[in-house]
């Protein structure tokens, strides 16, 4: 793949994620949860160290089984599971402000992200992932709706 390619898959990548995460954030901060709110800017932050490392370090001659390539694979994954793993904390100990979604969507993040964490479960955490976001969705637009509701 090609160094420009993989940049603006990169910047794709990065931007997507910091959407979901600025509305994560706001989500917290309409529900006075520090926590999210803090995980949310520092998971942007961290995120943004690690795809700057990534794109210079990436070279067409690394070798992802060998050398610097593996570490970035093995440490994206583990990133990953921490973001995953203090946003979920962040939800399910809010769960009776936020309401039984938040409380389940915290089990599977934390689920999600011990699996991420631990880089040998990570198909597990893909799927916990998956369905972890999904819950995120919903609760932002329930969110995004109540806020609407009431002016």
């Amino acid at each position: 793949m090609s160094p420009i390619i993989y940049a603006a898959s990169v910047i794709i990548e990065y931007l997507t994620l910091t959407v979901l995460l600025i509305a994560i954030a706001h989500y917290g901060r309409l529900n006075e949860s520090s926590l999210i709110k803090n995980a949310s800017y520092g998971a942007i932050a961290l995120l943004a160290i690690f795809y700057i490392i990534d794109f210079l370090f990436y070279s067409n001659f690394l070798d992802e089984n060998e050398g610097i390539g593996m570490v970035l694979s093995y440490s994206s994954l583990f990133l990953y599971g921490l973001i995953y793993l203090f946003l979920a904390i962040g939800f399910f100990t809010h769960r009776v402000q936020l309401g039984e979604l938040a409380k389940w969507a915290g089990i599977i993040g934390i689920i999600g992200g011990v699996s991420f964490c631990l880089i040998i479960l990570f198909p597990l955490g893909i799927l916990a992932t998956l369905a972890f976001e999904i819950m995120l969705i919903i609760l932002l637009y329930k969110a995004w709706d109540n806020s609407n509701k009431n002016p």
